[in-house]
């Protein structure tokens, strides 16, 4: 028999719903019924909760959920959704599948490298993550691959004119770019 927290997840699997609202529509049921579940998700460490980078938890509509652990986000998001149609995929198709899982993984380890870092979206603006460091913040775009000198500067010059039409622009006017490749692993 399928458990609940089963149920859930793989409904989910698709593309993170972003919010309570979205939850409830995809599971087909009113968010007054989420609660008791999702928090379960969430004490367990299955489900993660995500702000935009300042806001405040308590102030705050802007949350997203994503499953936490790198194993159970490639089981529910790639192994699930493809097991029965995996041998009709040509090897293109599974390194993209499997490149896009990895990508997630390295966005979080670079995350992590920051804790008080946090991603940000808003409209139709989304930033890898963001920091202040000495009341200056530090914009950072993650790619999971190694990128040349022009594919860094147009990224930065891309960052920044993102920068320029994002409500934290006017919040932090001093403000740092920076491209996160695979460089960083040495």
């Amino acid at each position: 028999m399928e458990s609940p927290f089963h149920a859930w997840i793989c409904r989910l699997q698709t593309a993170p719903p972003n919010g309570r609202t979205e939850i409830a529509a995809r599971l087909g049921t009113a968010q007054t019924n989420l609660g008791r579940t999702l928090q379960q998700l969430l004490d367990a460490s299955v489900l993660a909760r995500e702000i935009p980078f300042g806001e405040s938890l308590r102030s705050t509509k802007k949350t997203r959920y994503r499953i936490q652990d790198p194993a159970l986000r490639f089981w529910f998001q790639v192994y699930s959704p493809h097991r029965t149609r995996w041998q009709t995929y040509n090897r293109a198709q599974r390194e993209k599948l499997i490149r896009d899982h990895a990508s997630t993984v390295f966005e979080d380890y670079c995350r992590a490298q920051h804790p008080e870092a946090a991603r940000y979206w808003e409209a139709d603006i989304e930033f890898d993550y963001v920091r202040e460091e000495n009341a200056r913040a530090v914009v950072s775009e993650v790619k999971f691959k190694r990128l040349s000198s022009l594919e860094q500067r147009q990224l930065k010059n891309h960052l920044a004119g993102s920068w320029q039409r994002s409500a934290l622009s006017r919040r932090y006017r001093d403000v740092t770019f920076e491209i996160l490749d695979t460089s960083v692993l040495g």
